[in-house]
């Protein structure tokens, strides 16, 4: 069975009894969609018909105070309630603890409800779409019965501009942050002037420089002025022939270790 809207509405605003409201409410939970549930709930949240909702008669709540447990609670009497999404859960968490505020604010306010006057400076809560409930600087308007008071937000307050400076810096936030790190800051121009650098190069030196051999070319004089060989390292041929007519003037001398050697 699924009601039509104007049906449900009647169901709520019932005045015959409390309970049939509160079947209203219950058919709601259970079938109502998460999202919508706050915008069906909140305008009775702060209903004060009585009514018993237990077994035990003299043990009474309100209607306002019976649908708070209803969004905070997941069992009714041992019947498990359509689970919330996590995300609607937590917001409807934290209207309800705005309007808990609201309610101690308003006691309070009652030793101070002649000083509540037009033009008066106050703080006040605002909402809308776009930005969650919040308090920011408002003046009185008008004031009517029952203690109620129309409030508007001076021109240049900061309803947005709040929300504008959070936002800008979370994203002043984001571009620094990188990772768990905060990201450094470019060096400025004096700043880099004063960095450490190699002489006649604009990049910094290397914690481990590479190690190289470098080649090293060794001139010999030659019989043309003009005309440089490099030297290879190794012994001329003349020098080659002195060495071994020394050699051979030793082994007469002194005779041939090597060759008495093999013969042993």
């Amino acid at each position: 069975m699924r009601l039509t809207r104007k049906q449900m509405q009647g169901l709520l605003r019932h005045t015959d009894s409390p309970y049939i409201r509160v079947v209203g409410f219950l058919y709601l939970r259970f079938t109502c969609e998460p999202e919508e549930l706050w915008t069906w709930f909140q305008p009775y949240l702060e209903d004060t018909e009585e009514f018993n909702a237990s077994a035990n008669p003299s043990l009474k709540t309100t209607i306002g105070e019976w649908l708070i447990t209803l969004l905070e609670e997941n069992n009714y009497f041992g019947t498990i309630l359509p689970r919330i999404p996590k995300k609607i859960e937590d917001g409807i968490k934290v209207k309800l603890l705005l309007l808990s505020h609201k309610k101690e604010r308003a006691k309070l306010n009652l030793a101070i409800v002649d000083k509540l006057r037009l033009g008066t400076k106050v703080r006040a809560m605002y909402a809308d779409e776009d930005n969650d409930p919040a308090m920011y600087d408002a003046v009185i308007d008008s004031v009517e019965e029952n203690n109620q008071y129309w409030v508007s937000f001076p021109a240049g307050n900061d309803i947005t501009g709040d929300l504008l400076q959070q936002v800008r810096e979370r994203e002043r936030r984001k571009a620094e942050a990188v990772g768990r790190d905060y990201a450094s800051r470019p060096a400025s121009y004096k700043g880099s002037l004063s960095l450490k650098l190699d002489r006649w190069t604009t990049r910094k030196r290397s914690r481990s420089p590479a190690k190289r051999r470098d080649e090293v070319l060794v001139v010999q004089p030659g019989p043309s002025k003009g005309t440089e060989r490099p030297s290879s390292g190794l012994p001329s041929p003349e020098k080659n022939r002195e060495a071994d007519e020394r050699l051979k003037k030793l082994r007469a001398m002194y005779g041939d270790a090597s060759a008495k050697t093999k013969e042993d």
